[in-house]
């Protein structure tokens, strides 16, 4: 760099060092670059202390790269008083050694990356870029593997035809091959070629030198039985391995985790941290493995840390349920392990189940989708009566969110069908589905068939105790008898509900009731106390992670506004909230925020917009059967004929 070499105007001297440096011959560069003979020197000492007397008070950088031993990075600590000293190493523990503190390079960012490729393989990453750019994410933009990934890319047929450079892509999605990749180590005399595995593989051949220290301190002390059980739980290649069953990046985790999965103590964690075999963010105390990294782990993690992975999630899924951010923390090690999952594994349909709160409170539509179709394969071939059902109903209900009313009655249907055919009945869970079954008919608009299905729920949900569940009931019997005209007997339906919301601690719930009371004042022309209601609502909307209801909360508050006259706010409110509706897919919501974005461009005269943004709302309520269908389609012609 033009900079360091204007400060440092006598130059740099430089020297790979490696797991077996060679230090006489590496000194003895330097002293040649000097200008000094120390061929007469045999000693390291000697020639050490030659160079430094030939260095002097002159101004030079001094780089000790690739180093693995304190020992040898002191005798190469030769600069003068105008001179600096730069080492490089993977062990945290010897740069602090060296110099008290420690910078950790960075990988280099997917775009330099992709440019480095480039340049290496210019025919594979024309023919695929994406592909080539998938490749990058898969060693995580490490410049060695970059290096390596491009010379093989670019070898051979590949370098000339596009045939060949695609077939190449193809053979480096395979870990196997990335890790078998191999060139000259820089500094290295021996000229051996060394692949990425091997590469990476020097650090936890260091831990075998660390483990062989804490042996014979312990065989020093202990009994040799002790001794020998110490040994094994504190294996930190025993410990590398096992954590290969977690993601890596950008997926991260935390130290319990890592600790329950690698049986393992602190020290252990740290040790490997020391090496940069581990990742450790300080601000929030997380974990995390380089690609490349957990490739060389995954090689070797035992079958029993992989189940200890899963079920240790599980566990913590289980446990938080209700609670979206510490569920989100989790997330990207839960979606590996369902992606990794046999469909044999039971705990496929034990994973929806637990997650179906949360991914439905998130709006994660597409994720619950696939992971329940692997997981009702799995309930098929373990003739899991109950975990089938419990699947079509998440289906049911997913595809009622989506506007996809038809197909939410049909697995609506077939999962009660499952419960009602079996020897035990499963009120509890019959339940829940003839709930679902009255909100697809209150969402047609068929508000007395909803009704009748509200009406057998309630009864099956008080006769099994299922409190939650008979104040989801009661507030949408509310929602039915106000599609009815009846908001008096809704309103008391409403108020009964959240009252038992409230006594369970319910968020959720509660805020679901509040925004329908918010509604029934709203109707009533009380705006003061339909907006009061709404704003209790968006509060415990968010604590619960709950997107959807916060967009629908927050459309009938910007309704309101309108309705007041407060135009702007009206105007900023309602979109946010159609961002929020495109996001979770709910169509429903998206109709009403559209609809209400129409009237405020109507009432500014915006005809033409107005015109516009009704016949998407109205493209939308065709799709979903919305009983607002009609309506719609009338104002759209009546706004038409006025333009």
């Amino acid at each position: 760099h033009r900079d360091v070499l204007t400060h440092f105007s006598d130059g740099v001297l430089w020297a790979g060092l490696g797991t077996q440096p060679d230090l006489p011959s590496r000194l003895a560069r330097w002293a040649n670059a000097l200008g000094v003979d120390v061929s007469d020197r045999p000693t390291v000492e000697a020639r050490a202390q030659a160079v430094r007397d030939a260095i002097g008070h002159r101004k030079l950088l001094l780089v000790i790269d690739d180093a693995w031993q304190s020992e040898a990075t002191e005798h190469l600590r030769c600069g003068g008083p105008n001179c600096a000293h730069l080492l490089t190493s993977r062990d945290q523990r010897l740069a602090l050694q060296f110099a008290g503190r420690s910078e950790r390079v960075e990988e280099l960012i997917p775009a330099d990356a992709l440019e480095l490729l480039r340049r290496l393989a210019p025919k594979a990453v024309a023919v695929d870029e994406a592909q080539a750019a998938g490749l990058l994410a898969a060693v995580g933009y490490l410049p060695l593997a970059v290096e390596l990934l491009g010379g093989y890319l670019a070898a051979g047929a590949s370098a000339r035809f596009a045939d060949a450079s695609r077939s190449a892509l193809a053979d480096l999605t395979d870990p196997a091959r990335r890790l078998a990749l191999a060139t000259r180590r820089l500094g290295d005399g021996t000229g051996k070629r060394m692949s990425l595995e091997e590469v990476i593989t020097l650090s936890i051949d260091g831990l075998r030198e660390d483990m062989q220290l804490v042996s014979e301190n312990w065989l020093s002390r202990l009994h040799p039985r002790t001794w020998f059980q110490k040994r094994i739980t504190k294996d930190p290649i025993a410990v590398f391995y096992r954590l290969g069953a977690f993601a890596s990046k950008p997926a991260r985790f935390d130290r319990a985790a890592a600790q329950a999965v690698a049986e393992c103590d602190a020290d252990a964690l740290a040790l490997l941290i020391d090496l940069n075999l581990l990742e450790y963010d300080v601000k929030d105390e997380s974990l995390a493995l380089h690609q490349a990294i957990a490739d060389v782990a995954r090689m070797q993690a035992p079958i029993a840390a992989t189940t200890r992975h899963w079920k240790h999630y599980l566990s913590r899924v289980d446990a938080n349920k209700d609670d979206w951010q510490t569920i989100e923390k989790l997330y990207s090690q839960i979606q590996w392990i369902l992606q990794r999952m046999s469909p044999d594994n039971k705990a496929t349909i034990r994973f929806v189940n637990v997650l179906f709160t949360y991914l439905s409170r998130r709006g994660l539509w597409d994720d619950y989708l696939k992971w329940s179709t692997k997981a009702l394969v799995t309930a098929k071939r373990k003739n899991d009566i109950i975990g089938q059902s419990s699947i079509l109903y998440g289906f049911g209900f997913i595809y009622q969110q989506l506007g996809e009313t038809k197909k939410a009655l049909c697995y609506h249907n077939d999962a009660l069908l499952l419960l009602k055919n079996r020897v035990l009945r499963n009120r509890h869970g019959e339940g829940m589905i003839l709930n679902n079954i009255g909100l697809v008919y209150t969402d047609l608009g068929e508000y007395e068939k909803a009704l009748s299905y509200y009406q057998d729920a309630l009864l099956l949900r008080r006769r099994v105790g299922d409190r939650r569940g008979e104040g989801t009931t009661l507030n949408n019997i509310g929602v039915a008898l106000n599609g009815l005209g009846e908001s008096k007997k809704a309103l008391s339906y409403y108020k009964d509900a959240s009252s038992l919301f409230r006594q369970m601690g319910d968020r959720y719930g509660e805020a679901s009731t509040l925004n329908n009371i918010g509604h029934i004042y709203g109707n009533t022309g009380d705006l003061e106390n339909s907006l009061c209601y709404y704003r209790q609502a968006i509060p415990l909307h968010q604590e619960v992670g709950d997107i959807r209801g916060e967009a629908r909360t927050l459309t009938n508050i910007g309704a309101v506004y309108f309705l007041l006259g407060e135009k702007d706010k009206a105007l900023q409110i309602l979109e946010q909230t159609l961002v929020l509706q495109i996001q979770v897919g709910d169509r429903f919501g998206e109709i009403a925020a559209r609809g209400w974005l129409a009237n405020l461009d109507q009432s500014e005269g915006n005809l033409a917009v107005a015109v516009d943004t009704w016949e998407k709302a109205l493209s939308i309520a065709a799709d979903v059967r919305s009983p607002y269908a009609g309506t719609i389609e009338t104002l759209l012609t009546q706004l038409r004929a006025s333009q």
